[in-house]
């Protein structure tokens, strides 16, 4: 055995200050205390934050930001206190696509609609959770902020998983236990629960094949299959022939809500001026362009130090 303060004996931790920072770093791998780059254990999905705001009555608007799952209510337990509110009256859950919202007591309303306990709705930017006389709020992004975020989330995606990340026209999952969940559009696809659905859903009131889904030069459009309970587009029933499908269409294949996104559709993109044009329109294009390239950066940077 080896005398005291040899080999043998386990080294002491120490408590803290620049000695302890040094012998946190140089822990081995193996060690499970250690911790990645930026916070997050080896191997593990980058992490997402999100500001959210908090307005409860006779209470000034806080802004908070959310990094993991969290519980609102009104018990000390919850991180996000609602006064006169259940206890973990709602879980929030960060995610690229933004924060899910899962109900746990009677009385919450999700963007707008009241959601059941057990719920899950996706809240994108604007939209918030109410419950007990508070709301918490997805703060609202600007266009430049909406850039650095949408640049930022496919970078997470490329970095959490080996697939190709969502860049072109998708379907967003807003409501079910796949909120939050991206279906990238290809030519052809089949909405349902059963096997030989494209995109299947875990809902007990979508048909096996529910709907199909195209995606052509003149856009995505969608057509019932013959469907036992319906199908419905932005509350309207949808029959059988195909229904064109526009950027923040809501499609309702069951109690399942689903909405398209299709960024290109909402802004032109920038392009340079002819050669004709008078030369300051030239110099505003190309001050666009360059600007565009460097939001592009900035967004990249962002993504990496999250």
């Amino acid at each position: 055995m080896a005398g005291r303060g040899g080999a043998g004996r386990r080294p002491r931790r120490p408590r803290g200050g620049r000695l302890g920072r040094l012998w946190r770093r140089n822990l081995p791998e193996s060690d499970g205390s250690r911790r990645g780059r930026h916070g997050t254990a080896p191997g593990s999905p980058p992490r997402v934050r999100h500001a959210i705001l908090l307005e409860r009555a006779g209470v000034e608007t806080e802004e908070r930001e959310l990094l993991s799952a969290v519980t609102a209510g009104g018990s000390r337990a919850d991180l996000l206190p609602l006064p006169g509110a259940p206890a973990a009256a709602v879980r929030l859950q960060p995610c690229a696509a933004g924060v899910i919202a899962e109900a746990r007591a009677i009385g919450v309303r999700a963007a707008g609609r009241p959601l059941l306990p057990g719920a899950r709705r996706l809240l994108r930017p604007g939209e918030g959770v109410e419950v007990g006389g508070s709301r918490i709020r997805l703060a609202p992004a600007s266009v430049a902020e909406r850039t650095c975020l949408a640049a930022a989330a496919l970078l997470r995606d490329a970095a959490a998983s080996p697939e190709a990340p969502v860049a072109g026209p998708h379907l967003l999952v807003l409501t079910g236990t796949s909120a939050g969940t991206r279906y990238p559009l290809v030519a052809d696809q089949v909405l349902g629960r059963g096997r030989s659905a494209t995109i299947r859903l875990a809902d007990p009131l979508a048909s096996r094949r529910h709907a199909r889904l195209r995606l052509e030069a003149g856009g995505a459009s969608v057509e019932d299959l013959g469907s036992k309970n319906g199908l419905r587009v932005n509350g309207v029933a949808v029959e059988r022939r195909p229904w064109p499908l526009r950027d923040g269409d809501e499609i309702a294949v069951g109690e399942t809500i689903l909405t398209l996104v299709d960024a290109s559709a909402r802004e032109p993109a920038p392009s340079l001026a002819d050669p004709g044009d008078d030369p300051s329109t030239a110099i505003a294009s190309l001050n666009h362009a360059a600007a565009a390239a460097l939001l592009g950066l900035c967004a990249a940077a962002l993504a990496l130090a999250s």
